[in-house]
C-alpha cells in the first residue's frame, strides 16, 4: 500500500508492506464493546509492517524507513451508558512479537479485565494539558501474568493531546520491562478517551474529584 499525505508545512510518501499475517481481534473479528446486543465492531489489526519512503518538512526531504501498524475497526455504536473511556496500547517489542491491550473503564470507577486476572493496568505518571486542563496518565505499568511479562510505557511526547469530534491523547511510546528474567524492550502507540478536567485543588498526580467536559 502507498500512504500519501500534504500539508503546507509537511508531507508523507510511504510504501507498506505486509510483514506478518493479518490478525483479527475479538473473536475472529468480533470486538465486544459493551453489554449489550450488537453493542460491538468487526475489527482486525496489521501488527507488522515495513515502511519507507519520505517525509518532508518544509524544503528538507528526509529518507526515511522503519516498522508500521495498522488498524481497521467498523463500530455500531460508541460507548455504552456505564462506561467513561478506554486506555488502549499498541506495541511492538524489539523480539519480533507484537502486544495489543485494551481496557474499557466504567464511570462508576470500577474496572473489568479481558481474561479475568490475567492482565492489570498501573497509571506511573499523569501529565496535565496546558490548554484544555485535562490529566492523563502518560507512564504505565503493565503487567501479564500469564506470560510473566511486566511492561513500562513512557510517551514520546507528553503533549499528544488531540481535540476533534471528542478529545482525547493518542501518542507514540516506548516499552521496556522484563519477561521472567529475560528483558524485553518495544515501541508502540497509546489511545486514552474519557478523561476529565480536576476540579481545582485535586492531587495532579491522578485526579480523583473531577467535573465533566462535554464534547465540543
Amino acid at each position: 500500500m502507498r500512504l500519501v499525505a500534504e500539508t503546507d508545512e509537511a508531507a508523507i510518501d510511504l510504501v507498506v508492506e505486509l510483514r506478518k499475517p493479518i490478525v483479527l481481534q475479538g473473536d475472529r473479528g468480533l470486538s465486544q464493546k459493551g453489554p449489550e446486543p450488537g453493542n460491538a465492531s468487526f475489527y482486525y489489526s496489521a501488527t507488522r509492517l515495513e515502511a519507507r519512503g519520505s517525509v518532508t518538512v518544509g524544503e528538507d526531504v528526509q529518507s526515511v524507513a522503519g516498522s508500521a501498524w495498522l488498524d481497521r475497526e467498523w463500530s455500531t455504536s460508541a460507548l455504552s451508558g456505564g462506561q467513561a473511556g478506554w486506555d488502549w496500547f499498541a506495541i511492538q517489542l524489539d523480539d519480533g512479537r507484537e502486544l495489543m491491550l485494551y481496557r474499557l473503564r466504567r464511570a462508576d470507577g470500577t474496572t473489568r479485565r479481558l481474561g479475568s486476572d490475567d492482565v492489570s493496568y498501573e497509571p506511573l505518571r499523569w501529565w496535565s494539558s496546558a490548554l484544555s486542563g485535562v490529566s492523563y496518565p502518560v507512564e504505565w505499568q503493565l503487567r501479564i501474568d500469564p506470560l510473566d511479562l511486566e511492561l513500562e510505557t513512557t510517551p514520546m511526547i507528553d503533549a499528544s493531546e488531540l481535540d476533534l469530534s471528542v478529545r482525547y491523547w493518542e501518542g507514540a511510546i516506548r516499552a521496556s520491562g522484563r519477561e521472567g528474567s529475560k528483558r524485553v524492550s518495544g515501541r508502540g502507540f497509546l489511545e486514552m478517551t474519557g478523561y476529565q478536567k480536576p476540579v481545582p485543588g485535586s492531587p495532579l498526580k491522578g485526579p480523583t474529584t473531577f467535573e465533566v467536559i462535554q464534547p465540543p
